[in-house]
């Protein structure tokens, strides 16, 4: 049986609980753009890419081993941390999700409420969702795209075979963050505190934990899955 962990992100509650010997000492770093806000990362091609708010661009960079496009069978030569590309998209990029198997980037603008499509190093399509698109990410056994519209209050459920949307749903209280595995995507709302499941196989909420200890003072702002 499949066991999922959610790690919910509450980063006044993580700070005040690490001591200072215990805060992994930094292996390296590269610049990006002004205002770097999320960051994703493509296992099969080993890049990062990094949303730069301020510049309105994202920035691709190399980790060792990295291949040019999911379709390259050898590595790369980019060097290891190099940033090999800088790419417009729309107004303040807020949150990136990557999809290995198609090597597809989407990235929500929350300036310009839309969410732009990279393929390999290029800028793609653009289209337009709900009020200040933040946190995305894509289902890996649905293909669907999940979207969280931060003023709007809602999430939007898209499908990446047709950019068509399945499905929008009410999620009170600022949802700013999304992951997504299994067939579920998990939603962080900032104001309420919460944290909702929604099953991407019928487009419903499954449930939702509007009480969760610490999380209403410290305002969530990240989930991962595991």
């Amino acid at each position: 049986m499949r066991k999922i962990l959610i790690t919910v992100v509450a980063l006044a509650a993580v700070c005040a609980a690490l001591p200072v010997g215990a805060v992994p000492a930094p292996v390296g770093s590269v610049a990006v753009g002004a205002g770097p806000t999320a960051v994703a990362w493509n296992p099969v091609t080993r890049l990062f890419y990094v949303a730069d708010s301020s510049e309105d661009t994202i920035s691709v960079v190399a980790a060792a081993g990295t291949r040019l496009s999911v379709d390259s069978p050898a590595p790369g030569q980019a060097a290891a941390g190099a940033e090999i590309a800088r790419i417009p998209v729309g107004d303040a990029p807020a949150g990136i999700a990557v999809d290995p198997e198609s090597g597809a980037v989407y990235v929500s603008n929350q300036g310009s409420n839309t969410i732009s499509i990279l393929s390999g190093l290029s800028a793609g399509d653009e289209w337009n969702v709900g009020e200040e698109p933040w946190g995305l990410a894509v289902d890996d056994k649905t293909g669907k795209l999940c979207v969280a519209m931060y003023s709007e209050h809602k999430l939007w459920i898209i499908d990446t075979a047709t950019m068509s949307t399945s499905a929008i749903l009410s999620i009170p209280g600022g949802p700013n963050a999304v992951a997504a595995g299994g067939g579920r995507c998990y939603v962080t709302a900032f104001y309420a505190g919460s944290i909702t499941a929604v099953d991407l196989t019928t487009s419903t909420i499954a449930w939702s934990v509007l009480s969760v200890p610490g999380l209403v003072a410290s305002c969530p702002s990240g989930v991962a899955l595991y």
